[in-house]
């Protein structure tokens, strides 16, 4: 959302170059806000709402054949365009449910030696395990934009990114992106028993909940190469973390990281300051 009025200039330029570019955008904001998209930014022809695998190789096939047609756009599912007299939507798409048809990340196109950790002569690459979110929590996008049914990749097929990643790219710095990598426990330890049946040394991080973790595992975790897991606390507030909708409390929070002091991992938290109608106090006690 705050990069949005970046896009907008990136297209103009664009357009100022060949105004018969097409120009499609996606991603939370472009998908929650497609009319003021549309709307605001005329260099910008459609947007992708949802996930956009299939979709846009649909639109992609489309726009080949037909431009920007509008009477051959109406046959994509999952995107809005501008008519000539209004803004159209297709309807939503469902959601992808079989992760492992979709091909891996076509790494190949890009340059990865420059992927790093803040400069530093450390590679490193980042996977998506899993979609969606089952909670709903108010203030994220996740489970409006991937939806409240959780899906995950089998263990094989992440780890045959694992491996290729390792082994192509002579990357072993992997970055989990999951929004929670550890709701389901039995997927975490068949994972991690498959690095070590596969012989990848790699070092991990994550994210997870305060109330998904117990000490095995997270003592599994932490020697097989998590360096350090991603917990969201958002507030030292019950209050307000009932408010959010966060179905966690505070014990459980302090739990979680006395658990990970006590396997001598590292964490971190994230937090939210200044909800509504949070006060100075509570802001403090955060």
């Amino acid at each position: 959302t705050p990069t949005i009025y970046n896009v907008y200039e990136i297209a103009k330029y664009i357009k100022a170059i060949d105004r018969w570019i097409p120009i499609v955008i996606g991603g939370p904001h472009a998908t929650f806000m497609y009319r003021e998209v549309l709307n605001e930014s005329v260099n910008v022809d459609i947007v992708v709402v949802g996930e956009g695998e299939y979709t846009f190789l649909e639109l992609l096939n489309v726009v080949e054949k037909h431009g920007l047609n509008p009477n051959f756009l109406e046959s994509v599912k999952g995107i809005a365009f501008r008519g000539s007299s209004k803004i159209y939507f297709t309807g939503y798409r469902r959601p992808i449910i079989n992760l492992d048809s979709l091909p891996p990340p076509a790494r190949h196109l890009l340059p990865m030696d420059k992927y790093t950790v803040f400069d530093k002569p450390i590679r490193v690459a980042h996977v998506i395990a899993s979609r969606g979110c089952p909670y709903g929590c108010i203030y994220c996008s996740t489970s409006y934009f991937m939806g409240r049914f959780y899906r995950i990749r089998s263990v094989n097929n992440v780890l045959d990114e694992v491996e290729d990643i390792v082994y192509r790219y002579k990357v072993r710095n992997i970055a989990f992106v999951d929004d929670e990598l550890t709701i389901i426990r039995k997927w975490v330890i068949d994972f991690l028993n498959g690095l070590k049946e596969r012989g990848l040394d790699i070092c991990f991080t994550c994210g997870s909940r305060v109330d998904h973790v117990d000490r095995e595992l997270i003592s599994r975790m932490y020697s097989q190469g998590c360096s350090i897991i991603y917990f969201g606390v958002e507030s030292a507030n019950q209050k307000t973390l009932d408010r959010i909708g966060k179905k966690i409390t505070i014990q459980q929070i302090v739990n979680a990281f006395k658990l990970v002091k006590e396997v001598k991992g590292e964490s971190a938290g994230s937090f939210i300051l200044g909800l509504p109608w949070e006060t100075i106090e509570d802001m403090r006690r955060t």
